[in-house]
């Protein structure tokens, strides 16, 4: 019996979102990534050279090093940060990493994120899918298209609690002819008028109901909803019989204050009492630090020993509003 006899439950649905993810299109610093072979570029996903320019006049210290090692995003033709594009072949075995832009490294070296650093401990063939400015409808869908692509040993999830939600869009493709992609609706881009520009007809929410998707009430629903359909999607493969793929999710981590750039302005407390020791920010400052990449990695590796069986915060830490607290930088 093939792997992929076992989901047919899903293929209407599989067909539908096999579509290019957010990310894709006209933002300035966006790369097209539906051509055939890989693209490596030096800038993107809100990491750019104006920002760059702005952040290293006052924070020198914390950004010399990638003039002198600038990062270099290699990305295939799903828009994930890979060195190869996904064929499928049943016979390979790998584990799924999933996730926003803390995933897919937006800032960082490859080797400095924290999939590389959890895959080197794993010793096992690294999947990328994490998006930027992706939703976890987003981390849904990607697995939803890859997780038959392979066989799935483990699949690891970290992605905060925040309002954004997918949506599907129909544009002009720079080359001509159109694209029926998915973007993901965040909330602080309704104020960008490119943006709006771009997507903004296709948005299915009207202002009251942005409001209410702003509600942490309906965030926590959202994120909860979707967490248990990724675990439900492992659990449907005929491979689960065999014990696997097993679903690791984290929403966030108590980072200390010497691990953490990012403050709730997302913003530089003090560069020069900040205790960098060996840490380096990310290229952009928003992003997470090498430390808090590594911190992730550690956590998973802590959670893989501590429970076999797979992990998700909502049945391992109760029903109670702890569940979120100390587990969510965002909070």
């Amino acid at each position: 019996m093939e792997q992929g006899d076992s989901i047919n439950f899903f293929r209407p649905l599989i067909k539908w979102l096999d579509r290019p993810i957010n990310y894709l299109k006209y933002h300035k610093y966006r790369i097209q990534t539906d051509d055939k072979d890989l693209i490596t570029t030096d800038w993107g996903y809100g990491d750019n050279p104006e920002l760059f320019e702005e952040n290293i006049k006052k924070y020198p210290k914390l950004l010399t090093s990638y003039i002198e090692k600038p990062i270099k995003y290699t990305v295939n033709n799903d828009g994930c940060r890979a060195f190869e594009n996904f064929k499928p072949d049943i016979s390979r075995e790998v584990d799924i990493y999933l996730g926003c832009s803390f995933t897919f490294g937006v800032g960082h070296h490859w080797e400095n994120t924290w999939p590389y650093f959890l895959g080197k401990f794993q010793g096992r063939d690294v999947l990328n899918l994490g998006i930027p400015g992706g939703s976890i409808e987003t981390s849904f869908i990607m697995l939803s298209k890859f997780i038959n692509y392979y066989t799935v040993r483990n699949v690891f999830h970290y992605q905060p609690i925040y309002p954004r939600y997918a949506f599907p869009v129909e544009y002009e493709h720079s080359n001509g002819g159109s694209i029926k992609g998915v973007e993901s609706l965040m909330m602080n881009c309704v104020d960008d008028p490119t943006y709006m520009e771009t997507y903004g007809e296709f948005i299915p929410y009207n202002k009251v109901g942005m409001f209410n998707l702003t509600d942490q009430e309906y965030i926590h629903y959202n994120h909860y909803i979707f967490v248990n359909a990724i675990k439900g999607l492992c659990g449907s493969l005929f491979s689960s019989k065999l014990g696997f793929p097993k679903y690791y999710h984290l929403n966030g981590l108590p980072f200390k204050d010497k691990e953490c750039l990012i403050t709730e302005e997302f913003t530089i407390d003090k560069e020069i009492s900040f205790d960098w020791g060996n840490n380096l920010a990310a290229r952009d400052i928003g992003h997470y630090t090498l430390n808090q990449n590594i911190a992730i990695s550690e956590k998973f590796q802590a959670l893989i020993k501590e429970y076999p069986e797979g992990y998700t915060p909502f049945e391992n830490l109760g029903p109670e509003q702890k569940r979120y607290k100390g587990y969510n930088i965002y909070k």
